[in-house]
């Protein structure tokens, strides 16, 4: 999904973590919590927490809604592996 081959003129590869971040993000949109993705990738929530500011800065995902309640979205470019 997240690979550098294939990626398209001017796309900017990211880093592995963020792929797997972005990835379960996608897949578990409206239940994913920090707590989880640090288990599930063996890392502090500190790191999550970097790691998805980092990738809402990027546009990569982004919030909608409340912090609880809310869910969220990845782009449909980081998707496709554009980004």
């Amino acid at each position: 999904m997240f690979s550098s081959p294939g990626l398209k003129p001017g796309a900017t590869k990211i880093p592995p973590l963020w792929g797997f971040v972005s990835t379960i993000i996608y897949e578990e949109p409206n239940k994913i919590t920090t707590a989880r993705l640090a288990k599930i990738l063996g890392v502090s929530r500190m790191t999550i927490a970097r790691d998805i500011e980092s990738l809402k800065q990027k546009n990569i995902i982004q919030r909608i809604g409340p912090p609880k309640g809310g869910y969220w979205k990845v782009s449909e470019e980081s998707v496709k592996g554009e980004v």
